[in-house]
């Protein structure tokens, strides 16, 4: 599969096989959690090219999201994906409301104060229950609240962020 990798989104990681038929665990990234489920194709990338996932059947056991790939009857098989990141194509997701972004756009972002000293570049992005964080990674490491007063500009075109933060912190 020959497709930019400008063009996926991760959305989840495959975890650990699932008993003994060839089902994996998935960590979604998605707000709601299932909605991983509404997205296919999933696609891997593994030894530098891109590999579509064919998930025959997926389900929600307890706290756990299942899935079965087509082709991996069991445990072992499956294993090979564990830890690997799923993405979807980006014409997949939902258009976003005025001023809000995906974390994946996010990411990369080069990371100005509002004095115009630079942070660092977003690494990723942590979800705290209280708010979401920004790992900024510069000469020191950066945690920034993903707050409203605390981000003052996002310009994803010219690939910086604005912040009201104190580099010490």
């Amino acid at each position: 599969m020959n497709t930019s990798h400008q063009n996926k989104v991760i959305v989840g990681r495959f975890g650990a096989a699932h008993g003994v038929c060839g089902e994996i665990k998935v960590h979604s990234f998605t707000e709601q959690k299932a909605a991983i489920l509404d997205y296919r194709p999933w696609f891997i990338y593994q030894g530098k090219k891109w590999q579509e996932i064919p998930v025959c059947s997926n389900r929600i056991s307890g706290k756990d999201i299942l899935a079965s790939i087509h082709g991996c009857q069991d445990r072992d098989i499956v294993k090979r994906y564990t830890n690997c990141d799923i993405y979807v194509t980006r014409d997949q997701l939902p258009e976003l409301d005025e001023g809000d972004v995906y974390w994946a756009d996010l990411e990369g972002l080069n990371v100005l104060t509002v004095e115009g000293q630079r942070l660092g570049t977003i690494g990723s992005m942590l979800e705290t229950g209280a708010n979401d964080v920004m790992v900024i990674n510069g000469e020191v490491e950066h945690l920034v609240p993903y707050l409203d007063h605390v981000v003052i500009k996002v310009d994803l075109k010219a690939q910086q962020m604005i912040v009201d933060w104190d580099p010490k912190y």
